[in-house]
């Protein structure tokens, strides 16, 4: 029976973050940019202003 060898490939930046890690950070970032667009959108809602109003964090993406 042949041995067979799997390779494991990590990544990591300057920091030592692995790849994982930073699809991690990426991930909670948007979860609170979703957030803040929320309560972005009800807080122009709560106060009334017109609804061409734009978040800032949608007009940056």
């Amino acid at each position: 029976m042949e041995d067979k060898i799997e390779w494991v490939v990590t990544t990591s930046n300057k920091h030592g973050d692995t790849l994982q890690e930073l699809k991690d950070q990426i991930a909670s970032l948007e979860e609170a940019q979703e957030e803040l667009n929320y309560r972005t959108r009800r807080n122009i809602q709560i106060r009334g202003l017109p609804e061409s109003v734009t978040p800032v964090t949608e007009m940056a993406t």
